[in-house]
């Protein structure tokens, strides 16, 4: 049985996919769009993958840009340390750096 974050992403899949079999360009904004979803959505009908990596930017600035955003639109600067300790800090082959194959 699939939890709901694997439903969530099978039907994210999905969408992408029915887009881009019917000729449409697809940008994915999505922190946590996982390396192996790209690789199985770029063999839909040769789709071009464009991976744009952020996680060379220092935290400091992320949390400096999100204080830039309306109140109601920032992350917090806990959720931007959390994830960076989640993703980056400790697990350097976790980084988003590495473009899909």
């Amino acid at each position: 049985m699939l939890t709901r974050e694997g439903v969530v992403t099978k039907i994210e899949h999905r969408s992408i996919i029915t887009a881009v079999i019917h000729g449409y360009d697809v940008i994915v904004d999505a922190t946590n769009f996982k390396a192996e979803g790209i690789k199985t959505i770029g063999l839909v009908r040769g789709a071009e993958i464009v991976w744009k990596d952020f996680t060379h930017v220092p935290i400091e600035t992320c949390i400096a840009q999100d204080l830039l955003r309306p109140k109601a639109e920032q992350v917090g600067e806990a959720v931007i340390r959390g994830m960076f300790n989640r993703y980056l800090k400790h697990n350097e082959s976790n980084k988003l750096d590495k473009k899909p194959a």
